[in-house]
């Protein structure tokens, strides 16, 4: 079985954690995520159908996470990827692992979370990845925190 990117900072704590099925938080995680990327694609607005299944913090904090993406990603040089898979492979090019990038504009990676917790694991990972795959030396994470609109670079 493969290790996904976002259970690395529990496999830290507990190296026999297992994932569990869906939860409410992570259903409500998910439309969070689509409300924030269909906003990509529909000229920054959030539409009438997400404002009716979210509340009033959630688009707040979605708006926030638009902007914030907007502001850094360097799309001037670089396309802005959305929900991107890549893997970490080992030197006989087998696939380590696998993950999904929220957001990455050149090499800037942008993780959009909730609530603040422990992501270096993670981050790590999707870093490997994108030095891996496009031979950056350095990749600037960005994970926004919606909940109380923040980032921590």
């Amino acid at each position: 079985m493969k290790v996904r990117p976002s259970a690395l900072p529990a496999l830290k704590v507990c190296p026999r954690f297992e994932s569990g099925p869906a939860r409410d938080y992570t259903n409500e995680g998910t439309k969070r995520h689509q409300a924030l990327e269909s906003m990509f694609g529909n000229e920054g607005v959030l539409s009438d159908h997400w404002r009716d299944q979210l509340d009033d913090e959630s688009i707040e904090g979605i708006q926030w996470a638009f902007d914030y993406i907007q502001v850094h990603a360097p799309m001037s040089d670089h396309e802005l990827h959305i929900e991107r898979q890549l893997e970490i492979l080992d030197s006989d090019f087998e696939t380590v692992m696998k993950g999904t990038l929220d957001y990455q504009c050149g090499n800037h990676l942008f993780d959009v979370k909730w609530r603040r917790r422990n992501y270096r694991e993670q981050m790590a990972a999707y870093a490997l990845m994108m030095m891996q795959e496009c031979g950056w030396k350095e990749v600037k994470v960005h994970i926004l925190f919606m909940r109380q609109p923040t980032s921590r670079t």
